[in-house]
């Protein structure tokens, strides 16, 4: 198979993409008040919270445990 530079310029694009998109979506999700809607609004454990409550726990250690849990079992 022949070189093509044009390949890494597309691999080296989609990598920045990639990690302008990843660092955009963490900046989103920063928010508590929008990861507190997310949890409510998809996470069992959280469905019957008000976003007030979800929010003030939103970094406590039972949040840590479910979204490491939620997060290996989609990888």
């Amino acid at each position: 198979m022949p070189f093509d530079p044009s390949q890494i310029t597309l691999e080296a694009d989609a990598k920045e993409f990639i990690r302008r998109y990843d660092a955009r979506c963490k900046r989103i999700l920063s928010n508590r008040m929008v990861l507190a809607h997310l949890l409510r609004a998809t996470m069992d454990e959280f469905a019957g919270m008000e976003a007030e409550e979800t929010r003030s726990i939103s970094m406590s250690s039972k949040v840590n445990r479910v979204l490491i849990a939620w997060t290996n079992s989609v990888s």
